[in-house]
């Protein structure tokens, strides 16, 4: 898996885009890549943006800005390699 890859030599992707418009701090680390990844599996899987039910506006914008995001269980993130090893 190449995420898993760029991972392996202590890198980060940084350029995940699901369709919706997405804003951020510009702090990119291994666990924003695999949030960004499963936003893009979310939208593929439900055929539904991340987001859908929230005007896309100024007010939306700046919830982004000020750490709106979906919830999931942060501490249990997965790691690119353990979602490589994934046989589904």
């Amino acid at each position: 898996m190449g995420l898993e890859n760029i991972h392996e030599i202590d890198l980060m992707h940084k350029d995940f885009h699901p369709v919706s418009e997405t804003l951020n701090r510009g702090e990119y680390t291994q666990a924003s890549d695999i949030y960004s990844f499963g936003m893009v599996i979310l939208e593929v899987l439900t055929s539904y943006q991340p987001y859908y039910n929230i005007p896309y506006n100024k007010n939306f914008a700046m919830g982004i800005w000020e750490g709106l995001n979906l919830k999931f269980n942060l501490l249990n993130r997965p790691t690119a390699k353990e979602l490589g090893s994934q046989r589904f």
